[in-house]
């Protein structure tokens, strides 16, 4: 069986889009820099530069390009895989107010067209 014959077990569509942001663990409020590989209504792939522990809570900040407006949310490490040394991917499950994933799309890209 490939890869690729598994069923799609995600709820709802995923958005390719790189967006600027940050994150910081909810206890220690270690903050670092991020940027996100992927989007959806209740979730975000995001690439960091520290192991994740999948359960832990953090809160994630993303700045729009358009107007540097920041969309916050609080969420949980679903999964963290190693893709190089010190670089990793994350799953991030948002638990509170779902985001607007086209809006954010369709707003990173115009900002991105008019640099």
């Amino acid at each position: 069986m490939k890869v690729n014959d598994f069923p799609e077990k995600r709820s709802h569509l995923r958005y390719d889009i790189s967006i600027d942001g940050g994150y910081s663990d909810y206890f220690t409020h270690r903050y670092a820099a991020t940027i996100t590989e992927n989007i959806c209504e209740d979730g975000l792939c995001i690439s960091t530069q520290r192991l994740l522990l999948p359960g832990t809570e953090i809160d994630v900040v993303l700045v729009l390009g358009d107007t540097g407006e920041e969309v916050s949310r609080h969420g949980k490490v679903a999964w963290c895989r190693i893709v190089a040394p010190e670089a990793y991917r994350a799953g991030i499950h948002l638990e509170e107010a779902r985001i607007k994933p086209i809006e954010m799309v369709l707003r990173t890209i115009k900002a991105q067209r008019h640099y």
